[in-house]
């Protein structure tokens, strides 16, 4: 099944070496990173607030449209004194089983084109 295929796959991304990072230190010690551990939406909102402090930032006055929604609305949850206004447009399904979000999507588009030919 696809779901299969999906996890299949998945743990091959996380068994290359291509995602092992690898950082030496000042005093010679090396320590190995996964990049999948830090590329998620919960690092983005993290790496958002870097970006505020770096431009000086009190509070961020944010609009998050389809998967921004999720992003800044983790950012929210995550630091909420440091937000100001927030509008969310479009927003996702916290589901996160991607298969499945695939699906209903693909099968979303289908009949907004079938009712986009009926209505011709």
């Amino acid at each position: 099944t696809a779901s299969r295929i999906y996890k299949q796959r998945n743990l091959e991304c996380w068994a290359r070496k291509d995602f092992l990072l690898n950082s030496t230190a000042r005093d010679g010690t090396t320590k190995s990173y996964h990049f999948l551990q830090y590329s998620g939406t919960r690092q983005l909102a993290e790496d958002i607030e870097r970006v505020r402090r770096l431009v000086g930032d009190q509070k961020l006055s944010v609009y998050g449209i389809s998967y921004g929604t999720t992003v800044m609305g983790t950012y929210a949850t995550v630091f909420p004194n440091h937000v100001n206004l927030l509008v969310l447009d479009g927003s996702t399904c916290p589901d996160n089983d991607i298969v499945d979000w695939i699906d209903v999507l693909a099968r979303s588009m289908n009949q907004r084109i079938d009712y986009f030919i009926a209505s011709c």
